[in-house]
């Protein structure tokens, strides 16, 4: 998952959990000073966070993250963790087809 991609996901985490507006999440954005977001907001963007990612983030690494650039140096850190999209199973071959 290369950077842009985090951006663009992690933005979309932003305005859907903080209500504010596309051109409002800028990479320098502080979340609780530009953003207006209070502490149980910040809990709430870390949970949607975690769940657009698929990961975990322990609430001592959240603390430390204040603006939009910080929170994308942290996704990026853990890249390797994140999923692209959920793998379809394997169905094999219909029994049916011919080779």
């Amino acid at each position: 998952m290369d950077r842009e991609e985090i951006l663009r996901r992690f933005t979309g985490v932003v305005i859907d959990r903080l209500k504010v507006q596309e051109d409002e999440v800028t990479e320098s954005a502080n979340f609780e000073e530009d953003l207006g977001a209070d502490w149980t907001d910040v809990i709430d963007l870390m949970i949607g966070t975690e769940e657009e990612f698929e990961i975990e983030i322990p609430d001592k690494d959240f603390e430390k993250v204040k603006t939009v650039s910080q929170a994308i140096a942290y996704l990026m850190g853990r890249a390797s963790e994140l999923l692209v999209g959920k793998p379809k199973p394997w169905r094999g071959p219909k029994l049916n087809e011919q080779y």
